[in-house]
């Protein structure tokens, strides 16, 4: 975003625009009309109303572009802009139950949950970026595997590894970490692809298939153009 003139010259420091926005509806919340199954129920959002849209939207360039407009509104006090991103309120902290037992079940270790207490505090997104952990943290008792399952381990079998640059949720340097841990890998980077890269670029999925048909698979960078961020 910052390399872009227009939108640098519109938001000098964007932090700093989203902290703002932040704390202004955390002391002002606003009443939105959200559709819902039998009509339109009105919701209160506030500052982590704002942090966790936003957390959401950072996975992929598509909505991520949007974000510099929709704070420039919301800075204006246009809640207008709000009820198009968010789901109806039975959605809203819809838990479905798979994830939610899988990060139980991997829980954290004292050291990372103490990182990430106290990253929280100062972090543009606070801790809605990692909803709903460790927020579930010891919620089912005797569920988490313990240390020995968090341990790194080492994996010989054979993986393709694809991944996206604009990866909002899982950026490359925490991939880093499990990818690490495989020995026999072939990794693609698509430049400009976000969270859902298997969707992003067309010669993805026939590289998956090469994979899984035992062709030869090289390592690779695909390329997608960079997002065009909206300020208006």
């Amino acid at each position: 975003m910052g390399q872009d003139p227009t939108v640098r010259a519109a938001i000098p420091n964007m932090p700093a625009l989203m902290r703002r926005v932040h704390g202004w509806f955390e002391a002002n919340p606003a009443t939105v009309a959200l559709a819902a199954e039998n009509g339109a129920i009105d919701m209160q959002i506030g500052g982590f109303g704002i942090q966790y849209m936003a957390s959401a939207m950072v996975a992929n360039p598509p909505s991520l572009s949007m974000l510099p407009k929709i704070y420039l509104a919301l800075d204006a006090g246009k809640t207008d802009v709000l009820p198009p991103l968010f789901p109806p309120p039975h959605h809203f902290f819809n838990l479905g139950g798979m994830s939610e037992a899988m990060d139980l079940a991997s829980g954290i270790s004292p050291e990372r949950l103490a990182l990430v207490t106290r990253e929280a505090k100062t972090a543009v997104l606070g801790d809605a970026f990692n909803m709903p952990m460790p927020h579930l943290l010891g919620a089912i008792p005797g569920v988490d595997l313990g240390a020995d399952f968090r341990a790194p381990i080492r994996i010989e079998t054979p993986a393709l590894l694809v991944a996206g640059s604009l990866d909002g949720r899982t950026p490359l340097e925490e991939q880093a970490e499990v990818a690490a841990q495989f020995q026999n890998k072939t990794q693609v980077l698509v430049e400009n692809a976000g969270h859902n890269v298997f969707e992003a670029h067309p010669e993805v999925q026939p590289l998956i298939v090469r994979f899984f048909r035992e062709a030869p698979v090289d390592d690779s960078r695909l390329g997608l153009p960079p997002p065009t961020f909206q300020i208006a």
